[in-house]
């Protein structure tokens, strides 16, 4: 099991709850002909928000992946790998429950210095979302997110 996160085009995604998640799940069915693991394929704030994440949570898979040697060299490296799937316009993340709050604090952070936003496919909750229906949603606290991983 892991913690998810996605990370998106706020441009390019419907503000919507129910619109946002029939987008989401028409790009999660990985149809297109792409490297999954390839982050050329995002879109350039996407891939800046990426590159800047992968410094601390490097990818597992792809051409970014640290090396086994690397790997060795640091025993607290291994813990901290996520399993990226990169589109044009969302990245989708499963983390280690081990290290989930560190990377969601990284994650958000870099999703705001560039304008990105920040989904909960667990609880189905945005980050700093402008939703059309603020009904429809719940802003995802620190709090909700650290008794959502001790669940």
């Amino acid at each position: 099991m892991s913690f998810d996160l996605v990370l998106y085009n706020k441009k390019a995604a419907p503000a919507d709850i129910g619109a946002f998640q029939e987008w989401m799940d028409s790009i999660t069915d990985w149809n297109e002909d792409l490297d999954y693991n390839n982050p050329d394929n995002a879109m350039p704030e996407l891939k800046a928000a990426f590159m800047e994440i992968i410094k601390e949570f490097p990818p597992m898979n792809g051409p970014l992946a640290p090396s086994d040697d690397k790997i060795d060299e640091d025993p607290d490296l291994e813990s901290r790998l996520v399993d990226y799937s990169i589109a044009k316009d969302l990245i989708y993340a499963s983390i280690a429950f081990s290290v989930a709050v560190d990377a969601g604090m990284t994650f958000f952070e870099v999703a705001e210095e560039h304008g990105l936003g920040v989904f909960d496919p667990q609880a189905g909750a945005f980050w700093r979302c402008e939703c059309s229906n603020p009904h429809a949603t719940r802003r995802l606290s620190w709090s909700t997110m650290r008794f959502h991983l001790k669940m």
